[in-house]
């Protein structure tokens, strides 16, 4: 084979595995930002912080069965203590794409026995432009087995 041939070949090879590599790290890069809005939700919560749970949930702030919603929860839920996250679930879709999924967070505050929520948190934009991602939805706590 041509020297020149082996030249563009190999070039060709790079320019592959680059794209690869670019694709491969959005995608998981936007599946940690989706854990980290769940995470930083949950903080939130767990410091007494309602106004806080209300403006990183998507659309709550405009609905008034959201806003009281978020409070009852975080009257429920806040106790003294630095928050732990216990385990954080969430999907393992390789989605490249919009999406929206579930994060299962056990965590718990001090010494406290530990709750459980579900965040269903969404994904918006493309590989090439980047992701949007935000919480839009916070289950009440439920039993510490269940599932989301």
């Amino acid at each position: 084979m041509p020297r020149r041939r082996r030249i563009l070949l190999a070039l060709l090879a790079l320019v592959v595995l680059a794209a690869g590599s670019f694709v491969a790290a959005r995608v998981l890069s936007a599946g940690a930002a989706e854990r980290d809005a769940a995470l930083a939700l949950i903080e939130r919560q767990a410091r007494g912080d309602a106004a806080g749970v209300v403006a990183r949930l998507a659309g709550c702030g405009a609905s008034a069965a959201c806003r009281a919603a978020a409070r009852a929860t975080v009257a429920r839920v806040r106790g003294p203590g630095r928050f732990q996250a216990l385990r954080v679930e969430s999907a393992s879709q390789f989605a490249l794409g919009p999406r929206t999924t579930t994060v299962r967070i056990a965590w718990r505050t001090g010494a406290r026995l530990p709750f459980v929520q579900c965040v269903d948190v969404r994904r918006r934009g493309s590989i090439l432009g980047g992701f949007r991602v935000a919480a839009v939805r916070l289950s009440a706590p439920i039993a510490r087995d269940a599932s989301c």
